[in-house]
C-alpha cells in the first residue's frame, strides 16, 4: 500500500516545467534574467540541486537585495539545501520566509517545510506548516498532494474527522493520491462505526491493483464487526491473499467468524493457517480465541497452552481465558488446577458477571476438594456473600458455608475466620459453637488443657443452637478439668452431661461415669468412685479394655476401704478374662489374699502371674511377695529360694535390698547365723544409708550379741565409716530429719527446704541424707531454683541404689534435658532405663534417650532408641509417632532417602499432629527432590485434603508444589500456586512468606516477556 506521496516526483512536478514556476506565481511577469540564474533555475528544475546551488552563488554575490532575481535566488538556494538534506536547510528556508514574507514563492517555502516534516514523520509540525499554505496558489497538480499530506498528518495526530474531510477532497479525482485517499476515507468510516459508508467507499477500490487486497481485508473486518459472520465466510471463500501484511489478519477474522458460527472445526483450520503465517505474532486475544476453539472442540490438552498464555493478560481477555482454562482442567479431572484458574478469573472485574460466576465456582470447588490449607473454604464463601449478597447462588452458598463449618477439620483457621464474622447471625453462631468445640477437642488431644477449657466455655455460650453439642461440650470440659488436676469441678460437668437424656446414644455417654469414677478416686472418695466405676462397667461390653480398667479400679476402691474379699472378686474378673492389666489384677489379688492371711492362695495367684506374664512389670514384685508369703507360712527354705530369684533375675530392682534383708532374717530364723550375717553385711555394703541397711545393722548386732562377741560388733561398727551406729547420734539424726520430712509431706515446701538444708549441714552423710537430698531437689524445683534441684538430684542419682534413686534419676534427666544439657541428660536417661521399675519411668527413659540422641545428632543411636520406644507395649500413639518421626529424620540426615520416605509416608497418614503434618511436607519434599513430580503433586493435594491446623507445613508443601510446576514447565500453575501462599498464609515472621517470595521471583524471571504483567 502507498500511504505517502513519492517526494522526488512531487518536487520535479511542483517546481519546474522548463523553469516557469516562478514566473507563473510572480506578479511581475516575465523578466530578463542573467544567464547564471537561468542556468541555476534549469538545474534546479531538473533536480540537480548541487550544481544549481553552485550557480546561485554568483547571483547572491551581487548583493543587490532589491532585485527580484536575488530574492528568487535566496529561495532556490534554501530549497536546494533543504532538498539535499543539508542540516541548515530548514533554518535557511525559514530565514527566507522571515526576510521576504510577501514574496510569491513563500507559498512553496511553507509547502517545502511541511513536506520535509511530513517525510520525517514529524506530523504535528507538518500540520502547522500545511495550515499556512494557501492551497489555491499552488499549481493544480500540487493541490491534491498538499490535501493528501495534510489529511494523512491530521490522521496521525488524532484529528480523524478533519482527515476524512481532506481525503474526501482528493478521493474520486485523477491524481496519484485519489485511491490512497479513498482507502483512508473508508478506513476512517470503519473506525468510526459508519459501516455502510465504509463498505460503499471500499467497493470503489475493488479491482484496484494497489488497493484491492486492502479493501477486501477491510470489507471482511466490517462484516465481522457488524456481526455478519456468515457474510465474512462467504466473502472470503474464494479470496486469494498473498500479501503477508493482510494474510494473517484475514485468517484471524475468518477463524473468529467460524467460531462465532460455532463451526469450530473450520475455525481450527484457519487458526492453524494463521499461526503458520510468516512473521505472525499472536496477541493475547489470539491466544484466547485459538484456545477457546480447541476448548469448544473438547480438545482440552491442545487448548490449555493457548489459554494459559492468554490468562496472563490483565484485560477481559485474560479473565475469559482463565475461566475457560478452568473448564479444560475440570474436563481433564485436574480440579486443583481448575481451582487456581477460577481464582485468576475471579480476581478481575473486567467482566463482572463472569467474575461472579468464577468466584462461585472457585468456592464450590474448594469445598468439593476439601481444600482448605489456609481456611479458604470458609473465607471464599463468606467473601462471596459479602460481595454478592443478592446473588442467585446465595442460598446455595449459605448451605455450603454451614456444611463447611461443620465438616472442616482446620478448626484453628475456621475459628479465626468466625471471630471476625457477625455472631449475631444464627448460622454463624451455630457454626462457631461447633468449630470452638472441635478445636477444643484438638487442644485436649495436644494436652493444652487451658486453651481447651477456654474454647469449651465459648462453645457453651452458644449452646442454644445445638443442645446436643452443648452436652458433648460439658463432657469434654469435664475430661479437660480432670486431666488438668481439677476433679471437683470435673464432677459438676460430668453430671451436667449425664443429666441430658438426649445424649444417651453418644459414645461419650458411658465414659462420663468412667470419668466420674476417676474424679472421685482422685478425691479419695472411694465409695462414690466405686459406684461410678460399676455403672460404667455395666454399660459397656466386657471385652473392651476400659471394662477391665474399671474393674481394677473398683478393686482398688475396695482395697483402700480394706474390703479385701470384695476387692479380690473384682480383680479376679479381670485376670480370668486375661484383659489388659490382668497382671496388675493378679498381683493385687495375691496381695489381698496375703493381707487376709491366706498365704497359700497368695503364692498360687502370684505363681499364675509369673507363669502367664513372665515379662510383666510386676514380676519382681510378685517374686518378692511370694517370698514374704512363704515366710509368713514359716516356709523359710522356699522363701529363701524366691528372694534369691529376685536378686538373680532382677539385679537392678529396688527389691534387691529388701530381698537381701529378708534373706538375712530367714536364715536367722533357720538358725543359720553365718548365712544371715553374709546377707546382712551385703545389705550394709551395697545399700548403705538405706532403711534396709539400718535393719541389717540391728540384725548384725543381734547375731554378734547372740555370740557374746560384743568386741567384734564394735570393731565391725567402727569399720563402717559411712554408717551412723552411735545410738545417740542416730536418734538426733532421725528426729531432725523427721521434722523436715513432716513439713515436706504437709506441703510447706519453703519451711521444708530450710529444715532439710539444716539437716544436711549437720549430717551430710546421715542416715537420711539421700532422702533429704531428694526432697530438697523437689522443693528447689517447685521454687524455680533449677540449678539447686539438679545438684540435689545428682547426689541421689550418683549414690548407690536407694528407694529414691529411680525417681531422682528420672527428674534429674528431665531437668538436664530442659536445660539443653544433652550429654549429661543422656547419661541419666540411660541410667534410668537400667533402674526403672515403674512403667512410666521406663517410658520416660526410652523417650529421653530418643530425644537426647536426636538433639546430639547420634543418628544410629536414634534408630535404636526409636525401635525401643515403638516396642513398648503401652506406648501411646503420640509416642510411637514421635519415635518414627525422629527415625525418619535420622534416615534423612544419613542420606538414606528410601528409608526416610517410607517412614514419612507412613506418618503422613495422620496430619493433625505436628509430626504428622511435617511428615506430609517431608514426603512431598523427598518426592520433589527425587524428581517424582506427579507423585509430589498428588501428595500435596492429599495433604491439603487432610485439613491440618499445622498450616506452616501446608504452606511449605504448596511452595514445593510451585517448584514442581516450575520443573514441569507449567508456569501458569506455578505462578498461581505460589500466589495462593502469598495471599492467604497469615504468619508473617516464620520464614514461609520469605521463601515463597523467592520462588515467586524465580517464576517471574522465567515468564516469557509477552506474558509478564506490568
Amino acid at each position: 500500500m502507498r500511504f505517502k506521496t513519492f517526494y522526488a516526483t512531487f518536487l520535479v512536478t511542483a517546481l519546474l516545467g522548463s523553469g516557469t514556476m516562478a514566473r507563473a506565481v510572480s506578479p511581475q511577469g516575465s523578466l530578463r534574467r542573467p544567464d547564471p540564474f537561468a542556468r541555476a533555475e534549469a538545474f534546479f528544475g531538473a533536480g540537480q540541486y548541487a550544481p544549481a546551488q553552485h550557480l546561485l552563488s554568483e547571483t547572491l554575490a551581487g548583493r543587490d537585495t532589491t532585485r527580484l532575481n536575488y530574492q528568487d535566488a535566496v529561495f532556490y538556494d534554501a530549497a536546494s539545501a533543504l532538498l539535499t538534506g543539508q542540516p541548515d536547510g530548514p533554518a535557511r528556508m525559514e530565514d527566507f520566509l522571515n526576510r521576504y514574507p510577501d514574496h510569491p514563492l513563500c507559498v512553496y517555502a511553507r509547502y517545502y517545510l511541511a513536506s520535509e516534516n511530513y517525510r520525517e514523520e514529524h506530523f504535528d509540525e507538518a500540520v502547522r506548516w500545511l495550515d499556512q499554505v494557501d492551497i489555491d496558489l499552488l499549481r493544480p497538480e500540487d493541490r491534491d498532494a498538499c490535501l493528501y499530506k495534510l489529511g494523512y498528518a491530521c490522521r496521525m495526530t488524532g484529528d480523524r474527522d478533519r482527515a476524512r474531510a481532506l481525503f474526501g477532497r482528493v478521493a474520486g479525482g485523477t491524481s496519484i493520491y485519489a485511491e490512497d485517499a479513498q482507502l483512508y476515507m473508508a478506513i476512517a468510516d470503519y473506525e468510526a462505526g459508519r459501516y455502510e459508508e465504509a463498505l460503499s467507499g471500499l467497493a470503489k477500490l475493488e479491482g484496484s491493483p494497489l488497493y484491492g487486497t486492502a479493501a477486501a481485508y477491510y470489507v471482511a473486518h466490517v462484516y465481522f464487526d457488524q456481526g455478519r459472520f456468515q457474510d465474512v465466510v462467504d466473502y472470503t471463500h474464494d479470496l486469494i491473499i498473498t500479501d503477508l501484511n493482510y494474510q494473517a489478519g484475514l485468517y484471524r477474522v475468518v477463524a473468529a467468524s467460524h467460531s462465532r458460527l460455532k463451526d469450530y472445526r473450520r475455525a481450527a483450520i484457519y487458526w492453524d493457517a494463521f499461526e503458520k503465517t510468516e512473521g505472525m505474532v499472536p496477541t493475547a486475544a489470539d491466544q484466547y480465541e485459538i484456545g477457546f476453539t480447541y476448548y469448544a472442540l473438547k480438545q482440552y490438552a491442545k487448548a490449555m497452552p493457548y489459554l494459559e498464555k492468554a490468562a496472563a493478560d490483565t484485560t477481559v481477555v485474560g479473565q475469559h481465558a482463565a475461566y475457560h482454562l478452568a473448564g479444560c482442567y475440570l474436563a481433564e479431572d485436574a480440579k486443583p488446577k481448575a481451582l487456581a484458574a477460577f481464582h485468576v478469573a475471579g480476581q478481575s472485574d473486567a467482566d463482572t458477571l463472569l467474575q461472579e460466576d468464577a468466584l462461585f465456582h472457585e468456592a464450590v470447588l474448594t469445598y468439593e476438594l476439601s481444600y482448605a490449607p489456609f481456611s479458604e473454604i470458609i473465607r471464599r464463601f463468606t467473601d462471596y456473600l459479602a460481595k454478592y449478597p443478592d446473588s442467585p447462588h446465595a442460598r446455595q452458598v449459605y448451605n455450603y458455608l454451614v456444611t463447611a463449618y461443620g465438616e472442616t477439620k482446620n478448626y484453628a483457621a475456621a475459628l479465626e475466620t468466625l471471630e471476625h464474622a457477625d455472631l449475631n447471625v444464627d448460622y454463624v453462631a451455630a457454626a462457631y459453637q461447633r468449630v470452638a468445640f472441635f478445636r477444643a477437642v484438638e487442644c485436649f488431644d495436644a494436652h493444652d488443657y487451658a486453651t481447651a477449657a477456654s474454647l469449651l466455655r465459648q462453645s457453651l455460650e452458644y449452646g442454644r443452637h445445638d443442645s446436643r453439642l452443648a452436652s458433648q461440650a460439658c463432657f469434654w470440659m469435664a475430661e479437660t478439668l480432670a486431666a488438668d488436676g481439677n476433679p471437683k469441678e470435673a464432677v459438676t460437668y460430668y453430671k451436667r452431661f449425664l443429666a441430658d437424656d438426649s445424649v444417651r446414644d453418644l459414645q461419650e455417654y458411658p465414659y462420663a461415669s468412667y470419668g466420674l469414677g476417676y474424679s472421685y478416686f482422685a478425691m479419695n472418695a472411694y465409695d462414690a468412685a466405686a459406684t461410678w466405676f460399676n455403672q460404667f462397667a455395666a454399660a459397656i461390653p466386657a471385652d473392651e479394655p476400659a471394662w477391665g480398667d474399671a474393674r481394677n479400679r473398683i478393686g482398688d476402691c475396695l482395697f483402700m476401704r480394706k474390703e479385701y474379699l470384695q476387692a479380690i472378686a473384682a480383680y479376679r474378673e479381670v485376670s480370668e478374662k486375661r484383659m489388659a492389666d490382668a497382671d496388675y489384677a493378679l498381683f493385687q489379688q495375691g496381695f489381698c489374699q496375703g493381707l487376709l492371711g491366706n498365704h497359700q492362695s497368695k503364692i498360687a495367684t502370684l505363681g499364675r502371674l509369673l507363669a502367664d506374664y513372665p515379662d510383666s512389670d510386676y514380676a519382681d514384685d510378685a517374686l518378692y511377695e511370694t517370698g514374704r508369703a512363704c515366710m509368713a507360712g514359716q516356709r523359710m527354705a522356699e522363701a529363701i529360694t524366691w528372694y534369691e530369684k529376685v536378686i538373680s533375675d532382677y539385679p537392678n530392682s529396688s527389691y534387691v535390698s529388701k530381698a537381701l534383708s529378708q534373706l538375712g532374717l530367714a536364715c536367722y530364723n533357720r538358725n543359720d547365723a553365718e548365712s544371715a550375717m553374709k546377707y546382712y553385711k551385703r545389705v550394709v555394703d551395697e545399700f548403705p544409708n538405706s532403711p534396709e541397711a539400718r535393719s541389717a545393722l540391728i540384725g548384725i548386732r543381734t547375731i554378734y550379741m547372740d555370740r557374746e562377741d560384743a568386741d567384734s560388733y564394735f570393731e565391725y561398727a567402727r569399720s563402717l565409716e559411712h554408717q551412723q551406729v552411735n545410738l545417740t547420734v542416730t536418734e538426733q539424726d532421725s528426729l531432725t530429719y523427721s521434722v523436715a520430712e513432716r513439713m515436706y509431706m504437709d506441703g510447706r515446701t519453703e519451711a521444708a527446704r530450710e529444715a532439710l538444708g539444716r539437716y544436711l549441714e549437720r549430717w551430710p552423710e546421715g542416715a537420711f541424707a539421700l532422702s533429704a537430698h531428694y526432697y530438697l531437689g523437689s522443693c528447689c524445683r517447685q521454687a524455680g531454683d533449677l540449678e539447686a534441684a539438679v545438684q540435689h538430684y545428682r547426689r541421689v542419682a550418683d549414690a548407690p541404689r536407694s528407694l529414691y534413686s529411680e525417681q531422682a534419676v528420672s527428674e534429674l534427666a528431665q531437668l538436664l534435658y530442659e536445660q539443653n544439657n544433652d550429654e549429661e541428660a543422656l547419661k541419666y536417661y540411660t541410667q534410668l532405663s537400667a533402674l526403672a521399675e515403674l512403667p512410666e519411668n521406663m517410658t520416660a527413659a526410652r523417650l529421653g534417650i530418643l530425644r537426647t540422641e536426636f538433639r546430639l545428632k547420634h543418628y544410629e543411636e536414634v534408630l535404636r532408641a526409636a525401635d525401643a520406644v515403638t516396642a513398648m507395649q503401652k506406648a501411646t500413639p503420640a509416642q510411637v509417632r514421635e519415635a518414627r518421626f525422629k527415625a525418619a529424620s535420622s534416615h534423612l540426615a544419613q542420606k538414606d532417602t528410601t528409608a526416610a520416605l517410607a517412614l514419612f509416608r507412613r506418618l503422613s497418614e495422620e496430619a493433625l499432629s505436628a509430626e504428622g503434618a511435617e511428615a506430609n511436607f517431608r514426603t512431598v519434599d523427598l518426592l520433589y527432590a527425587t524428581k517424582k513430580y506427579k507423585d509430589a503433586e498428588q501428595a500435596v493435594f492429599d495433604f491439603a485434603g487432610k485439613n491440618t491446623s499445622q498450616t506452616c507445613w501446608t504452606a511449605r508443601s504448596f511452595i514445593r508444589l510451585a517448584e514442581v510446576y516450575i520443573a514441569t514447565d507449567d508456569l501458569f500453575q506455578a505462578s498461581h500456586t505460589i500466589q495462593s501462599v502469598l495471599d492467604n498464609y497469615a504468619v508473617k515472621d516464620d520464614g514461609v512468606l520469605e521463601e515463597a517470595r523467592k520462588v515467586k521471583a524465580r517464576i517471574d524471571a522465567l515468564q516469557p516477556e509477552e506474558n509478564k504483567q506490568p
